[in-house]
């Protein structure tokens, strides 16, 4: 019997409209350019704006081809008349139009209301579109997965019962070998052969991570892969791990694993983390990955978090390609 899973897509999406007051004097409805989606083929949206003598509307409107179930957060403001509307919208499966009406006293052109500057008005729509599908799971079943992926060796070791050294982690004990983590990582052995209180008491406290991060590392030391808990997250924290502790082998699969996960949501993050894990080669995954995103014209969610220092060479870059 086939299985499937869920597999949730997020795409964010944005327009800066720039409407000359000229126009809205002429017309009572405006649109704003059409933009496709390329994660989702045969969608697309655009901005609208609607007015009457005291109330107006500015909408995010999205077509479908065909019916596709999404979920729509967004966020449409006129930063000039500190008017902004949020909101996260439920799912829906065909064409839709979101956004906000301003009524009663925002007459349009009244200076008071400050919906123009220098005769322009600026509207910015920011949006992030989730599409939830089954897809098959053709994973391989984790029996299977333990026989196959795992280092069998490492495993045996992992369950046997004469680990010689601990690490405290949440008031929680993980047992290991010294031979095995002293193998794996230039910082544990420096500690186990120290001559410090931690090498006389075979025992050292971990305060900086997580338990199961902690263990996970260690367990990747013995060769033994913990699959389902690889995401992103963890990712970004098993790299400052296997970092801190000089953990070669660890920082080069999270540097790997890492560098095939980065997009559009989380390209900003994943730099940043780059940065904090002192991974060169996943900064530079980053890097190529924003300068592509420039020159298509992508959307990258979460750009204000960017480090300032990266955000700088990332600009450079940009105009240096720009003015060639």
């Amino acid at each position: 019997m086939s299985c499937s899973k869920i597999s949730t897509t997020e795409v964010p999406i944005s327009v800066t409209w720039k409407i000359p007051k000229r126009e809205l004097r002429q017309k009572y409805e405006l649109q704003s350019e059409e933009f496709n989606v390329e994660e989702f083929p045969g969608v697309s949206y655009y901005m609208t704006f609607l007015h009457a003598k005291k109330s107006f509307g500015v909408f995010l409107c999205i077509s479908m081809k065909e019916k596709m179930d999404m979920n729509v957060s967004y966020k449409i403001s006129i930063s000039s008349s500190n008017c902004v509307h949020e909101i996260f919208e439920k799912e829906f499966k065909s064409g839709h139009v979101y956004g906000m009406i301003i009524e009663d006293s925002c007459e349009l052109f009244d200076p008071a209301n400050n919906f123009f500057v220098n005769d322009s008005m600026i509207i910015t729509m920011e949006a992030i579109l989730t599409v939830q599908k089954e897809v098959p799971d053709n994973s391989v079943p984790d029996s299977e997965m333990s026989k196959t992926c795992e280092c069998k060796l490492g495993l045996k070791l992992w369950d046997r019962d004469d680990k010689d050294f601990t690490f405290m982690v949440e008031e929680k004990e993980i047992q290991v070998h010294k031979n095995v983590i002293s193998a794996e990582s230039s910082v544990f052995d420096r500690m186990i052969k120290s001559g410090l209180q931690e090498s006389k008491e075979s025992k050292v406290a971990i305060i900086d991570f997580d338990f199961e991060i902690v263990e996970s590392g260690l367990k990747f030391c013995y060769g033994i892969k913990d699959d389902k808990l690889y995401n992103v997250e963890n990712g970004i924290k098993l790299l400052q791990f296997s970092d801190k502790y000089d953990i070669k082998d660890l920082k080069t699969f999270m540097e790997t694993f890492l560098s095939s996960k980065i997009s559009r949501m989380n390209a900003c993050k994943l730099a940043n983390a780059s940065i904090l894990g002192n991974s060169i080669v996943l900064r530079r995954k980053c890097f190529e990955y924003l300068i592509g995103c420039n020159q298509k014209k992508i959307f990258v969610a979460d750009l204000e978090i960017l480090d300032n220092d990266f955000k700088d060479e990332l600009m450079k870059a940009l105009f240096s390609r720009f003015t060639m």
